[in-house]
């Protein structure tokens, strides 16, 4: 979820230009893509959700995957994804789009007449999934709504059910077989229809597809390179009717995976020294063909590593928050000082350690 109280955040100076910019094209309803990088506990996704509370002030819909290796390895890959996009949407009010559908009979009649008045438009993105959510939302057909509602939670239907529910694709049993990018456009032109003004999705902790087996991590950097393509693909049918505007998307990878991908320059002694200490990821972005390419050429980069001046700005903000829970008046250090007596101790700018750090200097003064 989005942080609470965003101007506690501190954004890094050298992420600021291309934050600027990332916020206007939020505001002028165009599409971005943009790659987060920084170093473990450099505050990846401490910007994700300061990212997130920006948009959700805009009305956007929200996505939040964070990639889960256990899940991927049970669910399998496209079907993780299909999962973790559908059942995690949000709207800016923080609700569930499948907490809203299944509860609120009044949204479900909204829905319903966006449907039927915009079919030939659903259809053309996913007509397995305009089907489903037509006949979930159709009370006078009992035996039809349970089966459709059975096919939108995920649960596998025998081809005789797949027809009463009016889907004729053997292969998609369920709504964790739509492929991604054709759930992507459908969840666009719908909250677009819902008068929201775009759908942002964020993609957390894809370093972790280096630990998967070589098979399933190679799966789920094809699936990434897909939800990219789904952006950027000029060649796209979508593209050419106008759907990309207003989706968003955002990934967040760690500075020593993208090492092994040279999207990044990196210090090469120090990348050598930490991959002999830590051991090569067993799946590389260079695996999957044009993903490094793509992330390159079409991504642009923010780096979230702090600096000895963003230091001191945290410090002023947790000084602030210290005092106000304690009910001192004065703290007996300075943001300078705690800054820097951090700095000291954790021999780094690393942001997580340096505010867990200042948190305990705080606590011992």
């Amino acid at each position: 979820m989005a942080i609470n109280l965003p101007e506690l955040y501190v954004l890094p100076t050298r992420a600021e230009k291309v934050h600027e910019n990332f916020v206007k094209r939020l505001d002028s309803n165009a599409w971005g893509f943009i790659l987060v990088m920084g170093d473990n506990r450099a505050g990846k996704s401490a910007y994700l959700k300061h990212i997130q509370a920006i948009a959700l002030t805009r009305d956007f819909a929200i996505v939040n995957v964070e990639v889960d290796e256990q899940k991927i390895k049970s669910l399998g890959t496209n079907r993780y994804f299909v999962d973790a996009i559908f059942n995690n949407l949000r709207f800016p009010d923080g609700e569930k789009f499948m907490h809203r559908f299944l509860t609120n009979e009044p949204f479900r009649k909204t829905l319903r007449s966006l449907l039927e008045k915009n079919r030939m438009d659903f259809e053309f993105y996913s007509y397995p999934l305009t089907s489903a959510l037509l006949l979930a939302t159709d009370p006078t057909e009992p035996e039809r709504e349970g089966l459709a509602k059975a096919w939108l939670r995920g649960e596998p239907q025998y081809v005789k059910d797949l027809r009463t529910i009016e889907i004729y694709d053997k292969t998609a049993r369920s709504v964790l077989d739509v492929p991604t990018a054709s759930l992507i456009y459908f969840l666009k032109e719908m909250v677009s229809k819902l008068s929201y003004p775009g759908l942002l999705i964020l993609v957390d902790e894809i370093e972790r597809v280096g630990s998967l087996p070589e098979a399933k991590g190679r799966e789920t950097l094809f699936v990434l390179r897909n939800l990219i393509n789904a952006l950027v693909s000029e060649e796209s049918q979508p593209a050419s009717r106008g759907i990309l505007k207003g989706i968003f998307l955002c990934f967040a990878i760690s500075t020593f995976y993208l090492g092994f991908s040279q999207v990044v320059n990196v210090d090469q002694a120090q990348f050598k020294a930490r991959t002999e200490r830590e051991g090569r990821p067993k799946v590389l972005i260079t695996d999957v063909p044009r993903l490094g390419l793509l992330l390159k050429q079409s991504a642009t980069l923010v780096d979230v590593e702090v600096g000895e001046k963003d230091l001191v700005a945290i410090a002023e903000r947790i000084i602030g928050c210290h005092s106000r829970v304690k009910g001192h008046q004065k703290t007996p250090i300075s943001p300078e000082g705690l800054a820097s007596t951090t700095i000291e101790r954790t021999g780094s700018l690393l942001a997580g350690p340096n505010v867990q750090q200042m948190l305990k200097v705080l606590d011992d003064s």
